[in-house]
């Protein structure tokens, strides 16, 4: 998505930052995405196979919840780190309503606003 179009980048690093460090990271955009996308070795072909394999992947968060792996009594650092990762989807239009079904078994309710995207809160 950033590497189609930079201002997506700058548009999910942006919000809640002061207007020197928005302004900085918009006009460092296209730089900060082409540099992370060599180093990730990010190419369409590797987001499209990400993208397919999503639904399998919610669904094994899923199992995981129900083994007692995620979202027991205590939090883990699994919880954390799968948590991470759907806040960050959830700032997708695209991706926000493949995770909507599966996002509330994640993480306790009461965390999921400040995760959402700034346009859907």
């Amino acid at each position: 998505m950033a590497r189609r179009d930079p201002r997506a980048f700058a548009s999910f690093m942006t919000p809640g930052r002061s207007l020197p460090t928005r302004m900085l990271l918009r006009a460092s955009a296209p730089a900060l995405v082409r540099l992370a996308g060599v180093n990730r070795r990010a190419t369409e072909a590797a987001a499209r196979a990400d993208v397919a394999t999503l639904g399998g992947r919610l669904d094994q968060v899923e199992t995981w919840i129900g083994e007692g792996v995620l979202n027991g009594p205590e939090l883990n650092a699994a919880d954390f780190q799968i948590g991470v990762s759907l806040s960050a989807m959830l700032r997708s239009d695209d991706a926000a309503p493949l995770i909507a079904g599966h996002i509330d078994a994640v993480l306790p309710p009461a965390w999921l606003p400040p995760l959402r995207h700034p346009a859907r809160r």
